[in-house]
């Protein structure tokens, strides 16, 4: 038994794995309880936290927030949103709430604006640091 294990156990007992994931969000994503969609919509719902950003890029796969952050304008941003959402990569669901949070907060509620060479400077700090 995992650590993780010992510690959930006790207290799914005592709310339930949902309830749990409900009131502790931020525990429940630390502790992988949030399934892709369920993580997606929690960092729609806060907006850009740099604990966001990928510790390697090592198996990353860029997502919808990833793609908005290269824009610069809305309009950018909601096509992005709609060819994702053809593509069945993202739900009608996520695409109606980040269009709705990019018209209430803005397009950098998500973050600040990826350059172009945002991933080259990433590998390029990374392999200096070691």
């Amino acid at each position: 038994m995992s650590w993780g294990e010992i510690i959930l156990v006790p207290i799914l007992k005592t709310f339930g794995i949902e309830e749990f994931k409900r009131k502790y969000p931020n525990l429940a994503r630390e502790l992988g309880l949030l399934s892709k969609e369920e993580e997606l919509l929690s960092r729609i719902e806060r907006g850009y936290s740099p604990t966001d950003e990928p510790k390697s890029l090592r198996g990353y796969v860029p997502d919808v927030i990833d793609f908005i952050r290269r824009c610069e304008t809305e309009e950018e941003a909601f096509e992005i949103i709609d060819f994702l959402e053809k593509r069945g990569e993202i739900s009608q669901k996520i695409a109606e709430l980040i269009k709705r949070k990019i018209k209430e907060k803005g397009l950098r509620f998500f973050g600040p604006k990826k350059p172009v060479d945002y991933y080259q400077h990433y590998l390029d700090r990374k392999f200096f640091e070691t």
